[in-house]
Parts: C-alpha cells; sequence; structure tokens
C-alpha cells in the first residue's frame, strides 16, 4: 500500500516488501556473491528506540486500540517474522535505528529515516570489507 501499483506486460505489480522485504534469495539467484541486507523493521533497532515502552504504555492505559491499530499492529508482527527470515540469510544485515514507524511516517520523517540507514551502513562496512577480502 505505499506505492501505487504498476501494469507491465499484462500484469499487475505491487511492492513485494509484505512477502519478501529482504530479498536475499532472489538476489542470490541473479548472481550476487555477497549479499547485504536492509532490515528496516529490525526489532533490535525499533528496542534501542524505546519501541516496546510505548506499546506497554498504551496498555498500561487500559485505552483499547482501535481496529486500524490492531490491523497495523498485525501487519507490524508478519512483517517482523517474515524480515527475521529473511535477514537471517544475507551476508550482512543492516538494521537502522528508526524506533517504530508507521505508514504516514515516510511523508515527514524521510530526512531522518535516510540518515539513520546512512549511520547504521557506515557501521557495516568493516564486515563488508572483510566479506570482501576473503571472497
Amino acid at each position: 500500500g505505499m506505492f501505487p501499483a504498476a501494469f507491465l506486460r499484462g500484469r499487475w505489480l505491487t511492492d513485494g516488501g509484505l512477502v519478501d522485504p529482504i530479498p536475499v534469495d532472489t538476489v542470490r539467484r541473479m548472481g550476487g556473491d555477497i549479499v547485504v541486507g536492509v532490515d528496516l523493521l529490525s526489532l533490535s533497532g525499533r528496542a534501542r528506540q524505546g519501541a516496546k515502552k510505548r506499546v506497554a504504555s498504551t496498555t498500561a492505559t487500559g485505552r483499547v486500540p482501535s481496529l486500524v491499530d490492531m490491523l497495523w499492529r498485525s501487519m507490524e508482527i508478519m512483517q517482523e517474522q517474515v524480515s527475521i527470515r529473511s535477514a537471517s540469510s544475507a551476508d550482512v544485515t543492516i538494521e537502522p535505528d528508526l524506533g517504530r514507524v508507521l505508514w504516514k511516517d515516510f511523508s515527514r520523517r524521510g530526512r531522518k529515516f535516510i540518515a539513520g540507514g546512512e549511520r547504521a551502513a557506515r557501521e557495516k562496512v568493516p564486515e563488508v570489507k572483510r566479506l570482501l577480502r576473503r571472497g
């Protein structure tokens, strides 16, 4: 739902992030020797921002989540599980420290997301260099 579907060669194509957010296997089939994945839903990145505290505080207030809140959280849980499986097969996984991200955050927090991704990628440079020397 983040990007509009595109019609190409008689087929509708949509963002594959829901079923394959870190397409490691696809990249390997295309010939990639060293695969660097980027996990935007990383649990470690979210935990560093205190996402668990925000969820717990909502529960503690006794506020009943709306249907939209519950559906969004269900999607987050499913995507987190798929991301964990995909990221585990990458040679290097970059996990930007983004905190909890909602769909509407992309337009107003885009620059912060990019900066967080750049910081996380710089942290992984030594690991990538080590793999390149080995290969």
